[in-house]
């Protein structure tokens, strides 16, 4: 028997069907395993390998969303987020910085990048969800702004 869904299910449904991701990550394995995920809970995703790759990724696909790993090739991950706060069709995206590193001066330097915050590897598949659901208020601070 089917049921239909609450009205709360169909607008979070609805919402993360017109929610895209961009996933840069240089580990081929990790970066289609993390675009598996996504997309099977609903997202649009497109992938890139290295920094340069992000920047035309990223400005033909404007994602709402934008996962970077801070050690890619090409432009590291900081130098790439500060050039992808640049364009003006990337104005709205959220970006997060996805690394292993960890500490003060890693937290401020992604605060220095225009990150909008941080996930440490290895990270557990629902914490995107919860950050691709989270919308520019839930932030205090909003490097796009």
């Amino acid at each position: 028997m089917l049921q239909s869904a609450s009205s709360s299910q169909e607008a979070e449904f609805r919402k993360r069907d017109r929610s895209s991701v961009l996933v840069v990550d240089d580990d081929l394995d990790a970066r289609e395993m993390f675009a598996l995920v996504l997309e099977l809970a609903g997202y649009t995703v497109r992938t890139a390998n290295d920094g340069e790759h992000a920047l035309v990724v990223a400005e033909a696909f404007a994602p709402d969303v934008i996962f970077l790993d801070i050690e890619i090739p090409k432009g590291n991950g900081y130098i790439t987020c500060q050039n992808l706060r640049k364009s003006p069709a990337l104005r709205n995206a959220r970006i997060y910085a996805v690394s292993g590193v960890t500490g003060a001066a890693h937290e401020r330097r992604c605060a220095e990048a225009g990150f909008d915050g941080q996930v440490s590897k290895p990270a557990d598949p629902a914490c995107f969800d919860r950050l691709i659901g989270r919308t520019a208020a839930d932030f205090s601070v909003n490097p796009t702004s």
